[in-house]
């Protein structure tokens, strides 16, 4: 979900954010060391809630919303991790349509 700043914006609920959202490149997203720790500071970043108001943010309904958001998957495919998931979702369907 590290790959569209607008989605991050949208599901913080702050479409206008004009802080900057520094995702990692695609090159280096698989070696990102704490990307759940990454994408929860982004989208608390993004809402632009202080104290009391962040303390209430709830980043786990957020999170999902990021995945809402985005519109486009296609450059995961080029990750060596996603075209693993992508090859077993695909065997996993197939042997579900053949029964």
């Amino acid at each position: 979900m590290l790959i569209d700043a607008d989605a991050i914006k949208k599901a913080a609920g702050n479409r206008n954010y004009r802080g900057s959202i520094n995702l990692p490149s695609l090159k280096t997203l698989e070696k990102e060391n704490q990307p759940k720790e990454l994408l929860h500071r982004l989208l608390r970043e993004a809402s632009g809630k202080k104290e009391r108001n962040l303390k209430k943010f709830n980043i786990d309904k957020t999170v999902h919303l990021v995945a809402e958001n985005i519109e486009d998957f296609s450059p995961l495919r080029d990750l060596a991790a996603f075209q693993a998931f992508e090859n077993e979702l695909k065997k996993v369907v197939d042997k579900y349509l053949e029964n």
